[in-house]
């Protein structure tokens, strides 16, 4: 029997439309704004009413669908930057969150995926632990740290395989400008005490052709799900559906467009319902993205937009690497702590932390990463007294002052490896019964020698100029030892590329060869840089809709 269909329905607004680009570009014509319904049941009359705000799984049906012009899967930076953008516009909008308002045990062990590699045993928990499933997504646990990807980050490098964004770093930065906003950080040129320390120029001396300074805002962090869940609740062409998982993207028999979305309610899985949109908008998370497409294999064989077996591969994460000490002279540490610690306005700060240029790079073909330190203290008498191998030789430490150390954490970009991918589980199933995601995760030597090289530069640098001493613990440690750490950062999967046959996703996030399903996140970077990925996730989003 064919299930009754619900219409959400905007009110008339006498604004025009938001330009259809690059969003609205699919076969088929515009996006429509008159509703037709094909039921009176109670949710229908609600709907119509628009006295229904907020819709709940389990109120719905089993057989219903839900109809409205754009559908946007998940509630977390994506998805709420896509919503909001597309608040008060002539369309109307169904927002689908798997969990609710709150955590819930039963919809973060959604997340209760295998991990396989070489960093398993150390992170047995990991892909739990890094994300949250409920409204506001992972923001809701995310520390905040904010910058753009670097110029370097979207061209394609000889050095590194499977390199280069089919757009450049100019393309983003007006979205990057108001991805700040929307994290609640200031740029440079809204910040006057960051001004006023760079305009100083402590540093002035210290930066030859290798190394320099690049600044990290810290949001309070915005928590999504609250700061702007009062503006999604009153919306008047927003529903929002809540603990309701996506169970399988339905295709039409050409596999040219998505017809519906399959639904699961959590906590009763015999109630069922579809989604019907105009566009689709995939917005889970790197992991989910790729799960929810390859689960989606009754039309196309591999999984919705697989065709070239790309879906799930060159999964990238930010890896960190401790241990190493940088140890400094009284005079040099105030200049160090200045320019290098928290620059603080009320509630907002930010940091430098130091990089190889990118001169540099392409001469002597390395990877984008960076280094920063914790607080200095007073280096012990011990600590002097220790075995360390100092790799700045040039120059001795000022005589008769103090001497401090801090910790150094380098933190880098990984290479993109297709082997590096999320699969199916063949042995773990969720609460639908559908196959888990299995992440197969392993660094690659590029990626650890990224890491030491910057040190070797940084530390030849400090000794160059005679302020201090960069040592390292030791040498020869590599990632499996216990020093690495994961930035909790989910890349790839769905990577952006001009051809379909690098990628899964075009220059506009279009999923390549379906008219109207789109991703949105950090599963769609072709490469990761170092910085932390949510100001570009934003940013990505709100390109998605000008």
């Amino acid at each position: 029997m064919e299930g009754r269909k619900t219409q959400v329905r905007a009110s008339r607004h006498t604004s025009a439309p938001s330009p259809p680009l690059p969003l609205c570009k699919f076969k088929g014509g515009q996006l429509s704004r008159t509703m037709l319904f094909k039921s009176s049941n109670t949710l229908t009359n609600l709907l119509l009413k628009g006295t229904l705000l907020l819709i709940e799984g389990s109120t719905v049906p089993s057989g219903e669908t839900l109809s409205a012009d754009i559908c946007i899967v998940g509630a977390g930076a994506a998805g709420l930057s896509i919503a909001k953008t597309l608040n008060a516009s002539p369309y109307t909008v169904l927002l689908v969150e798997s969990g609710g308002f709150l955590p819930r045990a039963d919809s973060q062990s959604l997340y209760d995926s295998e991990f396989e590699g070489l960093l398993s045993k150390s992170f047995p928990n990991y892909l739990s632990v890094s994300r949250s499933r409920y409204f506001g997504g992972s923001t809701n646990c995310w520390a905040g740290d904010v910058a753009p990807l670097d110029d370097i980050d979207f061209e394609a490098r000889d050095w590194v395989p499977h390199s280069g964004w089919p757009l450049s770093i100019k393309d983003l930065w007006r979205y990057y400008d108001r991805a700040c906003d929307w994290v609640e950080v200031q740029t440079f040129d809204r910040n006057p005490i960051v001004n006023q320390i760079l305009a100083r120029n402590p540093f002035g001396r210290f930066f030859d052709t290798r190394v320099e300074p690049k600044t990290f805002f810290h949001s309070p962090p915005t928590r999504f799900g609250i700061k702007y869940r009062s503006e999604i609740e009153s919306s008047k062409n927003i529903r929002l559906v809540l603990n309701t998982d996506v169970t399988k993207i339905q295709l039409d028999k050409e596999a040219k467009r998505v017809e519906r979305l399959e639904t699961a309610v959590l906590g009763d899985s015999k109630r069922k319902f579809q989604i019907s949109s105009k566009i689709f908008i995939l917005a889970t998370g790197a992991i989910e993205n790729a799960r929810i497409l390859l689960l989606s294999d009754d039309v196309q064989r591999n999984g919705v937009g697989n065709e070239n077996d790309l879906v799930g591969r060159f999964y990238m994460e930010h890896f960190r690497v401790s241990g190493h000490k940088l140890i400094l002279a009284e005079s040099e540490r105030k200049t160090f702590q200045e320019l290098v610690g928290d620059f603080r306005q009320k509630e907002r700060k930010a940091h430098k932390i130091f990089r190889l240029k990118s001169e540099f790079q392409r001469k002597h073909k390395v990877m984008n990463s960076g280094l920063y330190f914790q607080e200095f203290h007073p280096l012990t008498e011990e600590g002097r007294g220790k075995l360390w191998n100092s790799i700045s030789k040039l120059g001795d430490l000022p005589k008769g002052e103090p001497l401090y150390e801090s910790k150094i954490t380098v933190f880098g970009e990984q290479v993109p490896d297709r082997n590096n991918r999320v699969v199916l589980s063949k042995s773990k199933v969720d609460l639908h019964g559908q196959s888990l995601a299995k992440l197969i995760w392993n660094p690659v030597e590029a990626d650890e020698e990224a890491t030491q090289r910057l040190m070797l530069f940084f530390g030849s640098e400090v000794g160059r100029l005679g302020v201090g001493r960069v040592r390292l613990f030791k040498e020869e440690r590599g990632f499996d030892d216990g020093m690495c750490s994961l930035g909790f950062h989910h890349m790839g999967t769905t990577r952006m590329h001009q051809s379909p046959e690098e990628g899964v996703v075009d220059s506009n996030c279009k999923v390549f060869g379906l008219d109207n399903l789109y991703i949105s996140g950090s599963s769609v970077f072709p490469t990761s840089g170092f910085a932390n990925p949510t100001l570009t996730i934003v940013a990505l989003a709100l390109r998605l809709w000008p």
